[in-house]
């Protein structure tokens, strides 16, 4: 379950914002007060990627949310990203290609001949939106990769 973390104040001054934790509620979202922010649970298919982003640009912290980066895997992972460099048994700190970046369970996914990795592929939890600047416009939504799949292997039916 994706977790939305409000400001209050943002809550109250951004038309935009209400429009969207209304449609978190009328999509099932219950969400929960602490100290000055809502707490909105919601399912990552009801959150589009767009939306994350402009909650994260007006104050809101994303956790959670299972995302895809585009990537070409023998190049660098950007600073910002978490453990993009490494120590090596030398003691000198090198930078982690994306094919590096991975857990050993995580591979990269080629699909219509465009590179993807999980953004849990290097700790096995989804990174927050926060940690991902670095790499917002490379960003797509499962779904969104999902269709992609459907495209390059399309199915006949009878």
């Amino acid at each position: 379950m994706t977790i939305v973390k409000i400001p209050l104040t943002v809550i109250d001054a951004d038309e935009d914002i209400q429009k969207l934790a209304m449609s978190a509620l009328i999509k099932g979202a219950k969400p929960s007060f602490l100290n000055d922010s809502v707490s909105y649970p919601i399912e990552q298919k009801y959150l589009e990627l767009d939306h994350a982003k402009y909650c994260y640009s007006q104050g809101a912290t994303i956790t959670s949310y299972p995302l895809f980066v585009e990537i070409d895997p023998t190049s660098d992972v950007p600073d910002g990203i978490p453990n993009a460099t490494y120590t090596n048994e030398s003691d000198e700190e090198m930078r982690h290609t994306w094919e590096t970046w991975c857990l050993p369970n995580h591979s990269i996914m080629n699909v219509a001949e465009r590179n993807f990795i999980g953004t849990n592929a290097n700790s096995g939890d989804d990174l927050p939106l926060a940690d991902l600047v670095p790499v917002f416009d490379d960003l797509i939504h499962p779904n969104e990769l999902i269709d992609l799949i459907a495209e390059e292997n399309p199915t006949e039916i009878d």
